[in-house]
């Protein structure tokens, strides 16, 4: 059976995917920058994504900021602040478990952890991760809830957007040009809906009734293609050459993005298998995501 989720949930929903866009923008420019400078000259993700004087982040930091940080953020704005004040409303009036109100007072600290990082000069990172993972922990069941199907879903989108930005490598490996504003779009629509994606199954297949076989089948397919495109920079070192690092990391990714759209298919599949109302069309069954 389906269960509502409380005002505590939607808020640190909110708060975990401003915190999560936050990280993961840190991640991505972290992985471009680093895949800058490794062994074996620049990877083709740095070479796409550092063709501008102006900075390391001039091609793909204004599209993470007014395409995913911009809109998060406003979501936040509107869904989150007005649920915290709920959730408070209700730490007052004392009708929080004690789950949630421990949540509610960690959160606080880390507020606390944060203002402190900004007057020391730092970047506020430890805050934020911070308040991911305790996003993660009151989110818990609004991530693994019965009946999800996104997580798959974004999955196969990451891997479509992933194998758009293949194809600009492909032709930076054959001599072609690159791109100022379609191969970054790309990149950052297959890094975030990948990221969030994996974030999904992985909640499904670790705490979603009903779906531990195939669910945790899904989610380890899933780990494979992330940990083959995210390495896939770092692994031009085991070429020769630069020719042969630059087919080594193409090859590599792509078969990320495959691993993502094949099990995206896959999950669709199945679906389309089911009885409807459940695992066994039993009366009350909890459905698969």
């Amino acid at each position: 059976m389906t269960r509502g989720s409380t005002d505590t949930e939607i808020f640190f929903t909110a708060l975990l995917g401003l915190c999560g866009v936050l990280l993961l923008g840190e991640a991505l420019t972290w992985l471009i920058t680093g895949a800058n400078v490794i062994e074996g000259g620049p990877a083709l993700i740095a070479r796409l994504s550092l063709q501008s004087a102006v900075g390391p982040k001039s091609s793909v930091q204004p599209i993470y900021v007014f395409f995913v940080l911009l809109p998060v953020s406003l979501a936040v704005l509107a869904i989150g602040i007005p649920f915290f004040l709920r959730t408070l409303l209700a730490a007052v009036h004392r009708t929080l478990d004690a789950s949630e109100a421990l949540g509610l007072a960690a959160f606080l600290v880390t507020t606390g952890v944060f203002a402190f990082e900004a007057l020391a000069g730092r970047n506020g990172l430890v805050a934020v991760g911070t308040a991911a993972l305790i996003g993660v922990w009151q989110s818990w069941n609004v991530l693994a809830a019965p009946g999800r199907r996104i997580g798959s879903r974004l999955l196969g989108v990451s891997g479509l957007g992933l194998a758009g930005f293949g194809y600009y490598q492909y032709r930076l490996v054959q001599g072609g040009g690159g791109s100022l504003a379609v191969a970054p779009t790309l990149l950052v629509l297959g890094f975030f809906a990948g990221c969030t994606g994996l974030l999904f199954v992985l909640a499904r297949a670790l705490g979603g009734a009903g779906y531990a076989g195939s669910g945790r089948i899904t989610a380890c397919a899933a780990l494979v293609g992330a940990a083959a495109w995210c390495s896939a920079p770092y692994l031009r070192a085991l070429a020769g050459d630069g020719a042969s690092a630059d087919g080594l990391e193409l090859r590599v990714a792509a078969f990320g993005a495959v691993v993502f759209i094949v099990v995206a298919i896959a999950r669709e599949l199945r679906r389309a298998e089911e009885p409807r109302g459940g695992i066994a069309g039993r009366r009350g069954a909890v459905s698969i995501a």
